[in-house]
């Protein structure tokens, strides 16, 4: 059964959508609206803190269902914020027909704006650092 010409051209701008955000998509929008070398490394630093305090504080919460629709991006700090809170405090390990198991998801979408760097080493620094600062205030949390 061949696909209704509407529905090959859909399946080909979904499939070049996610092809160009896994090869470097928002890399390159990001160094478009930068001013300079300077303010793109800046706003990629912003992306990789931001993003490990919301990796690290979402695993905290059990914040589940994490994946592109769940975040914003600043475009012009490089600040990533996380929406969509509607599977909080592990309802996702059973709410969800593909039940959510993995603790922090970085998908090729989230890590490939960190190239070259290593981004477990990146990353993993600023997570210890939210998961320390949120372990000192825990007594606020509760």
């Amino acid at each position: 059964m061949r696909a209704k010409p509407q529905e090959a051209s859909q399946a080909l701008f979904a499939a070049r959508k996610v092809l160009d955000a896994t090869s470097g998509g928002l890399k390159r929008h990001l160094e478009k609206l930068s001013s300079s070398a300077e303010a793109f490394l800046a706003k990629r630093r912003t992306y990789a803190y931001s993003l490990a305090a919301t990796c690290a504080a979402g695993y905290v919460v059990g914040l589940g269902d994490r994946h592109l629709d769940n975040f914003l991006l600043d475009l012009s700090t490089g600040n990533v914020i996380g929406i969509d809170f509607g599977h909080a405090f592990g309802s996702a390990t059973y709410l969800l027909p593909v039940p959510e198991v993995v603790g922090v998801r970085l998908t090729r979408q989230l890590t490939s704006f960190l190239r070259p760097l290593d981004t477990n080493v990146l990353l993993k620094r600023h997570m210890v650092v939210t998961l320390d600062a949120l372990r000192l205030r825990r007594s606020d949390l509760m």
